[in-house]
């Protein structure tokens, strides 16, 4: 058992969070709608969440803990790269599918600062801005980004 309903039966509580899949709860105004699951994960747009969404990368990652998340913001033209981490992570792995591609994005933190890209690279190659490009071509791209000044 990893919950009960409230005395009054109008809530669900999670009483152990090693549940056998995510509990997500959703919230909506028809416009602007957000997904949480009880470890700290979600996703939140507004009105198209293709277009205007932002992915919160929840605390599964090694030595994480509750609250420590990554962002990464989807804009009109791509995907934006901002991470503010701990200094204490060396590196983290995403993989996010956006608009028909997989991005497999690899950040590394040589210098265990806590924000700046100086470097992105995309298929082994040089990349200058930190909004990743649209592919939509079905393919796997890699991206690795390393933080520090540039």
């Amino acid at each position: 058992m990893h919950g009960k309903f409230s005395a009054d039966g109008k809530e669900y509580m999670i009483t152990d969070p090693r549940t056998p899949k995510p509990w997500v709860n959703y919230l909506t105004n028809g416009r602007y709608c957000t997904f949480m699951s009880h470890t700290g994960g979600g996703y939140t747009f507004w009105k198209d969440p293709f277009v205007n969404g932002i992915t919160r990368w929840g605390p599964r990652l090694k030595g994480a803990a509750l609250g420590r998340e990554v962002y990464i913001r989807t804009e009109f033209n791509g995907l934006k790269i901002d991470p503010c981490i701990p200094g204490d992570w060396a590196s983290y792995k995403i993989k996010r599918r956006f608009r028909n591609a997989i991005y497999d994005i690899t950040v590394n933190n040589p210098e265990g600062v806590q924000y700046g890209v100086r470097e992105i690279r995309i298929d082994g190659e040089k990349y200058e801005s930190n909004i990743l490009p649209i592919y939509a071509d079905g393919r796997i791209h890699r991206v690795e980004v390393t933080l520090g000044e540039k």
